[in-house]
């Protein structure tokens, strides 16, 4: 992780996800004028249909696991991202389950993960804390056979606790002066 280390040493980096607020903005060219974009799963497969929005660049990709996912992700494409981990490969689920009560989501635990490094910032866009009624840009969930619905009612098991991985959202940005959000998820992290 040393080398990790070094590419994220004093970047600007923005996190971004697949919330539907995110293409009511044209952000895209200021995505792409981070350091470094980071993508959470399969994010950075809409970025054709989505560019003006979200940007045309993905430099690190977080994926939940690597081996169910790499059986219909674009191959291709995945491997021109310079960084990809799989959350189960990060080695953090002791850390914060003993730390947090659980392991979280793929976003949570990719967020948590950058800011162990040398970061000058970390921005987040594109995420709802899976609150809302829509959580993801529609056709994010094409190649699953799962909708924001599935996800919804399944946000508050054990293992994914929607109000347990804000807390550990509220956490980190009270501690940690290099994380900022975008306007909508500020809005969710104020409930």
């Amino acid at each position: 992780m040393s080398e990790y280390a070094d590419y994220l040493r004093d970047k600007r980096v923005i996190v971004v996800g697949t919330a539907p607020h995110v293409l009511k903005q044209a952000m895209g060219q200021q995505i792409d004028d981070h350091d470094i974009v980071v993508r959470i799963n399969q994010g950075f497969m809409m970025l054709d249909e989505y560019s003006e929005s979200l940007g045309a660049r993905t430099d690190v990709l977080y994926l939940t696991d690597r081996i169910f996912r790499l059986r219909w992700l674009d191959v291709t494409r995945l491997e021109r991202i310079p960084w990809r981990f799989s959350r189960q490969e990060l080695g953090l689920k002791q850390e914060m389950t003993d730390r947090f009560g659980f392991y979280p989501r793929t976003g949570v635990v990719a967020i948590y993960h950058l800011l162990q490094f040398p970061l000058a910032g970390l921005h987040v866009v594109g995420f709802t804390g899976y609150f809302g009624e829509q959580i993801h840009i529609d056709g994010y969930f094409r190649s699953w056979k799962m909708t924001d619905q599935f996800v919804l009612e399944s946000g508050t098991d054990q293992s994914h606790s929607r109000d347990r991985e804000l807390e550990i959202y509220r956490d980190c940005l009270l501690t940690d002066p290099r994380l900022t959000v975008d306007e909508v998820f500020d809005g969710f992290l104020a409930r």
